[in-house]
């Protein structure tokens, strides 16, 4: 397992004050945690109390940056870049620059200001970071992982870096060591119920092991009780080990939400003899929810098949179309 650890190479530069003693370090991953459970006041206090006594931290520069943007503070985020770029004009301030840029869909200044970031520092593994991300937005996924194993040797990895590089390996089809890269990550970010669907995903689809997929769905339901994902995959790894009463119940407690689940209930019920009219009746549900309601329309290619199993349904029924 990839874990954080003393470098094995020589470190790549460091801006100041880019490492926390042990009590800042507990403060930065407290104001992260509130960060991201949306708690974006309490956030923003921290994260402001920190940056005040570690103003090269980086990762709390960033995601101030972010809980004021949260916040439709964008008036002090503003305000502080421009302070920073007119008394500093370091690497940090142009990569806080680019972010910001990127943000508001100005690609144009996003590139210029992380190329001037680059100037300042390119070793500096923050800048190397933001190119692996626009490496991988461009599908340059070779130079996105080059970029990412440079940040993960240096003395002051990223958790997000493993996470972006747990992404790049998928593409390349290295499984076991995306994994890896996820289990390192959820060393820092238990609480990020995306990454462990994508992980979860991975153990299931790829490396066939539904067990300890089955263990991250129930990290993500213990995360929040409410998501959806989470006990769609539970429901479908049931349904690959006969538990059909088990896979019933987890789809139904989300079907209000989650369009999928009418369908896969469908798939459950269709080949049985005696639940031919529920299946039509959840292949029904699903092609009406999925139609209307654009925020949660399926992405798969589902909603072109259900039509030809309700037809296929009523005509075994004797109903006919109608």
């Amino acid at each position: 397992m990839l874990a954080l650890a003393a470098c094995t190479r020589p470190c790549l530069p460091l801006l100041s004050d880019d490492v926390l003693g042990d009590d800042d370090t507990a403060r930065y991953a407290a104001a992260s945690r509130a960060l991201h459970e949306g708690q974006h006041e309490e956030a923003r206090v921290a994260l402001e109390s920190l940056v005040h006594d570690h103003p090269d931290y980086f990762p709390a520069l960033r995601d101030l940056m972010d809980v004021q943007l949260a916040l439709s503070l964008a008036a002090d985020v503003e305000h502080d870049l421009a302070e920073r770029l007119s008394r500093r004009g370091d690497a940090l301030a142009h990569l806080l620059a680019a972010r910001l840029a990127d943000q508001r869909g100005d690609t144009v200044t996003a590139a210029s200001e992380l190329a001037r970031a680059t100037e300042l520092d390119p070793e500096n593994p923050h800048v190397r970071y933001a190119h692996a991300v626009a490496a991988a937005r461009d599908s340059k996924f070779d130079v996105a992982l080059d970029e990412l194993d440079a940040v993960l040797d240096s003395c002051s990895p990223q958790p997000e870096a493993f996470l972006a590089r747990a992404r790049v390996r998928t593409v390349f089809g290295r499984f076991e060591e995306a994994f890896a890269d996820y289990t390192a990550y959820f060393a820092h970010r238990d609480g990020d119920n995306v990454a462990l669907h994508e992980a979860a995903s991975l153990l299931h689809r790829e490396l066939s092991r539904p067990s300890e997929a089955s263990e991250l769905y129930q990290r993500m339901l213990k995360n929040d009780p409410e998501d959806a994902a989470a006990a769609i995959g539970l429901a479908v790894v049931a349904t690959e080990r006969g538990e059909f009463a088990t896979a019933e119940a987890l789809y139904r407690g989300v079907t209000d939400r989650e369009p999928i689940a009418w369908f896969n209930l469908g798939l459950l019920y269709r080949d049985r003899l005696d639940r031919k009219r529920d299946a039509l009746t959840c292949f029904e549900h699903f092609v009406q929810y999925d139609g209307a309601n654009a925020d949660h329309r399926s992405t798969t290619d589902v909603i072109f098949v259900a039509p030809n199993y309700i037809a296929e349904l009523r005509q075994q029924l004797g109903e006919g179309s109608r």
